[in-house]
């Protein structure tokens, strides 16, 4: 064993402690402390570090298992949807970004057609480590400027491709030229390959390894498959890292990818800080120093460049400016790939050795900008929005016009929904099956496209703007139903919504029971957390399972709910009545035609003695009586707004058939006593 590197990588990790605690504590990004660990301890730093390129390898093995954990959120029907910003948004970035700083190459600093060209190419492409990372330590990925960047990130990974395949054409290799070649029918194989493996071999392999119960082989096989696929695209011309992306996106196919991540995630932030302190190492401070106003100039000049394209190139492709202006700021740092264009273009003689350690550097000095930029780049894109920008371009050329998207008279007392997965598309549902006026609020173009096809009542944009839930008149709303999955997102919305109209109803969806007191202080009425319920859900089939009495279940359930939902009652931001009536609920039942119940009165229905409910009001043709009594005749299509406990709607709603609070009233028999229900 050698006993030298493995004294590298103790002091590389002393350091690197070190470093990630002094930059913690003030409160700088932990990129910045790796960095900074690379950039003293490096080759030309103090020259600590004698082992410099088997401290890259563990980089890049950090690089592929990063990427190999993002892609396991994936698949390749998300990848699909990300077509319009691969294509869209991703093309015109580089494209713009590659003319620009071509022409100030050759232009301004009279560089060679060959030199700006490699320039061009080096300075167009951005940190897919760097900036992947960073959405998702912020739960960031899922949100509208999440998937246009990544769309735009895997766009640069093909052309990063394709620029390496030119290099050998520049530099007039004929060898080169003929090898390089020949990797585009290889590389057409390889996706046909990798396609027909994640539908028919992968699953069941992972089915064989699973069903051994071998408890090391699931993980050995992911990691093997996580590296082969990486090695096979390298070899085809394609990056380590999109290699490893795409082995997750396969995995993701699979019923297996959750625990796949959990494999993966222990050692994946271990080996990816290895990678920012490797990039710290390539930076020479001497030749900064040298040049410092030509490198300081240039990263700045980058970055500016770079923030304004890309924003402009996403807000091209149908983004609004709320998100076009964070893609800019997401991608305005130069990237890995730079490297390996450096490399190549060296062993071509595309350029001496001082533009070749001044890309480094440029480079280097971009990516230690980006850890301070990337995690402010959301307040950042909020200062910039309040700036009184024109209407049309606050809401991107593809997006609504203010006249176009609703009839505004019937947005008034109507819902709100925040957000069209599974949760909208069944709330909406309801509301349009009971004749409730809704709009819909969508971050995904295809799906507001698909929907307003359909007649839903949809709108493009952002919800967290306040310019968005205005064109949905949620000032005017009695009830706004958030059911987005980012948690981040979904503060902002609440806080935006109640600053908007604070006698709104507020229902929000959550993951985590602990995100319900933030949530409360934000304005939310009620909020739903996903890992409650479900575990609501499963106890009550349990129960189940051992034939237990279904009233007890469910008075259980209905206890436990009392228990966990209190705090929120108890800083419920409703009206008076409903904080001092914290323990009742109030619900409808619609008659059918053929119930029963039709034509009989209040006091022959007896609802109070037979269920221990009270009919509070009752809506009939569309207008709602509130003066009723004993004497109040039932009609077919009533609907019955009844106050009572939880508990006693949960035994009034488990009696047979269990589909509807009519179903009850239909089979319930009248008493022969006359109750007093006003």
């Amino acid at each position: 064993m050698n006993l030298t590197f493995l004294q590298d990588l103790i002091l590389l990790m002393v350091l690197a402690v070190a470093a990630v605690l002094l930059f913690h504590r003030l409160r700088l990004p932990s990129a910045m402390g790796l960095l900074t660990t690379g950039i003293v301890a490096g080759p030309y730093g103090l020259g600590w570090i004698s082992h410099a390129h088997e401290v890259e390898v563990l980089a890049e093995f950090g690089v592929v298992l990063l990427l190999f954990s993002i892609g396991l959120e994936f698949s390749f029907a998300r990848l699909v949807e990300l077509r319009r910003w691969m294509l869209g948004s991703g093309v015109l970035q580089v494209g713009l970004v590659f003319a620009a700083v071509y022409g100030l190459a050759s232009g301004l600093l009279e560089l060679s057609m060959k030199e700006s060209l490699f320039l061009g190419g080096a300075f167009a492409l951005s940190s897919t480590a760097l900036v992947l990372k960073a959405l998702q330590d912020h739960a960031e990925l899922e949100t509208p400027h999440g998937r246009a960047t990544l769309g735009v990130l895997v766009f640069q990974d093909v052309a990063a491709v394709l620029m390496l395949l030119l290099v050998p054409l520049l530099g007039a290799s004929a060898e080169g030229t003929r090898s390089s070649w020949w990797i585009l029918p290889i590389l057409l194989a390889l996706g046909g390959g990798l396609a027909v493996s994640s539908r028919v071999f992968l699953p069941r392999l992972l089915h064989h390894v699973v069903a051994s119960k071998i408890p090391e082989l699931f993980p050995l096989t992911v990691i093997g498959l996580c590296l082969g696929i990486a090695w096979l695209t390298a070899w085809a011309g394609f990056s380590l890292a999109l290699g490893a992306f795409l082995a997750g996106v396969m995995v993701a196919e699979s019923e297996f990818s959750h625990d796949a991540l959990d494999h993966i995630l222990p050692s994946r932030d271990v080996f990816t800080s290895f990678f920012f302190i490797s990039v710290g190492m390539l930076l020479n401070p001497r030749f900064v120093w040298e040049y410092l106003p030509w490198v300081l100039g240039a990263t700045m000049l980058v970055i500016v460049l770079k923030s304004i394209l890309g924003a402009w190139a996403a807000w091209l492709s149908g983004a609004d400016l709320a998100v076009s202006l964070k893609v800019g700021l997401l991608t305005a740092q130069i990237g890995e790939f730079a490297f390996l264009l450096d490399r190549a273009a060296g062993t071509a003689g595309l350029r001496d050795d001082t533009l070749g350690q001044g890309v480094l550097s440029v480079t280097v000095l971009s990516m230690i900008v980006a850890a301070l930029m990337l995690p402010h780049c959301q307040r950042w894109a909020e200062w910039m929005l309040r700036a009184p920008w024109p209407l049309r371009l606050r809401l991107g050329w593809a997006g609504d016009s203010p006249e176009e998207f609703l009839d505004k008279s019937s947005l008034q007392d109507h819902l709100v929904v925040v957000g069209y997965g599974l949760n909208g598309k069944n709330v909406a549902r309801a509301a349009r099956r009971l004749g409730v006026p809704y709009a819909v609020i969508e971050a995904n173009p295809e799906t507001v496209r698909r929907e307003r096809a359909e007649g839903v009542p949809i709108l493009y944009g952002d919800a967290s703007r306040k310019a968005v839930l205005e064109r949905a008149r949620v000032q005017h709303a009695r009830t706004v139903v958030v059911v987005i999955a980012i948690p981040t997102a979904v503060r902002r919305i609440t806080e935006q919504v109640r600053a908007l109209n604070p006698a709104a109803h507020v229902i929000v969806r959550t993951r985590y029971v602990a995100e319900i007191p933030a949530l409360t202080q934000l304005g939310a009425n009620e909020v739903i957390p996903e890992e409650f319920e479900t575990s609501l859900e499963i106890f009550r089939r349990v129960m189940s399972s051992f034939l237990a009495p279904r009233p007890d279940v469910e008075h259980c359930i209905a206890e436990l709910r009392k228990d966990q939902y209190g705090l929120l009652r108890h800083h419920s931001t409703s009206s008076v009545l409903s904080s001092q009536l914290s323990e009742l609920e109030v619900t409808t039942w619609i008659l059918p035609p053929d119930s029963p119940a039709c034509g009989q009165t209040l006091a022959e229905l007896g609802l109070r003695r037979a269920l221990g409910l009270t009919v509070l009001a009752v809506q009939r043709s569309g207008q709602v009586l509130f003066e009723i009594g004993p004497e109040t005749s039932l009609q077919a299509e009533d609907q019955l707004f009844l106050l009572g406990t939880p508990e006693r709607l949960a035994q009034a709603f488990q009696k047979p058939p269990l589909a509807t609070g009519s179903d009850i009233l239909a089979s319930s028999k009248p008493p022969t006593v006359s109750l007093d229900t006003s």
